[in-house]
């Protein structure tokens, strides 16, 4: 196995509260990221997860410990030097249903222009390969309004992609979709990952996490790490989910 993407050395993820006070969800992880893998995290609600998405993007301070992203300490960068290393796709978007689809998708090359925004010829192109690989070209000059979720699902992964970062992180991409579209959704992120993208998400779909995932993060009182076929032949998925494997079922 190559080395890692990114690691984190005795990671510490939390926040702070009113006043003074700091709420850690979890201490002491020791986390890897390799390149062209679909990892997937998954855990009960409460233990972190969307928390360690946004502490690994760089949009969140550590407790403790580091990121370490491509050899260098993700909270040593500038913002500009995170945002070409690391993309995320948040459950918490902001507003952009007057917004096109190319103006969403050109927001991820504003890390790479000058700044005023201004796209050349070669930013254009990479909003287009962005839109293309997502298959979504015919829907160019829609409104986010006017599309249907998963539609604005791939919108999403696609302004992440226009970004161009070796590194892509999603939080829930496939909430509020029908089977159909969770699984569409999962197929094209495997595939990005194994083109040359290393993928993270966090999710609730564990079956289709064991069907598709290079690797698994089981978050609850730390993270196990291993291969779908590890993780589920471990045990911990019973343990934590009440897991079982022939039935195929989830009790939570």
């Amino acid at each position: 196995m190559s080395d890692p993407i990114l690691q984190t050395q005795a990671l510490s993820i939390g926040y702070k509260g009113r006043g003074k006070s700091v709420k850690e969800l979890q201490t002491n992880l020791n986390l890897q990221l390799y390149p062209n893998m679909f990892t997937v995290l998954v855990g009960p609600n409460g233990v972190g997860k969307s928390t360690l998405l946004r502490t690994l993007s760089g949009l969140q301070q550590p407790m403790g410990g580091m990121v370490i992203v491509q050899e260098k300490d993700l909270f040593s960068l500038s913002i500009g030097e995170k945002a070409r290393m690391v993309s995320i796709v948040s459950t918490n978007n902001v507003d952009t249903s007057r917004l096109t689809v190319k103006e969403v998708v050109s927001i991820g090359r504003y890390a790479h222009t000058n700044w005023l925004g201004n796209m050349d010829d070669r930013n254009e192109a990479l909003v287009q390969k962005a839109l293309s690989t997502v298959g979504i070209s015919h829907l160019i000059d829609r409104r986010l309004s006017e599309m249907s979720d998963g539609e604005r699902q791939r919108v999403w992964v696609a302004r992440a992609l226009a970004q161009d970062t070796p590194l892509i992180l999603l939080d829930e991409p496939t909430s509020y979709l029908d089977y159909k579209n969770r699984f569409e959704i999962f197929d094209l992120l495997r595939a990005l990952s194994h083109e040359g993208k290393s993928v993270l998400i966090s999710t609730h779909e564990l079956e289709l996490a064991l069907q598709f995932a290079d690797r698994i993060w089981v978050m609850s009182d730390g993270i196990e790490q291993g291969s779908a076929k590890e993780i589920e032949e471990s045990g911990v998925l019973a343990r934590i989910f009440g897991y079982a494997k022939d039935a195929r079922q989830i009790q939570v």
